[in-house]
């Protein structure tokens, strides 16, 4: 179980501390699925992205939510908004997409011998 989260009146301390558990505990599908349900704020869009049933993405964020053990979303019938840990996470997470679509895309290019 991850250590217990505290906030002591610092944005910048907490989001650290969540960072680190996602670097720590990271599933790179739990980081899509929250990417997803962020960018549309709903389940049921972010489900047909990821091309998952609602109810797998609905379960996969709780579960990420209490393995960091910090609520990222403020549900309400008009669909999902980010928590502002949610806002920073959202940062961090969207820096590792892009690192990661720049690592496959370079690693794509060695692979098959194209340079130019």
């Amino acid at each position: 179980m991850a250590p217990e989260l505290t906030y002591n009146g610092h944005l910048s301390t907490l989001v650290v501390q969540i960072c680190t558990q996602v670097i720590l505990m990271f599933n790179w599908q739990d980081i899509q699925i929250f990417l997803e349900v962020a960018r549309t704020g709903r389940l049921t869009d972010a489900a047909r992205r990821l091309d998952m049933d609602h109810s797998t993405v609905s379960r996969r964020i709780r579960r990420f939510e209490a393995h960091i053990n910090t609520h990222l979303f403020e549900r309400s019938t008009h669909g999902y908004r980010l928590t502002t840990a949610g806002k920073q996470l959202l940062m961090f997470a969207e820096e590792m997409a892009r690192q990661a679509t720049r690592a496959g895309d370079h690693g794509g290019r060695g692979a098959t011998g194209g340079g130019g």
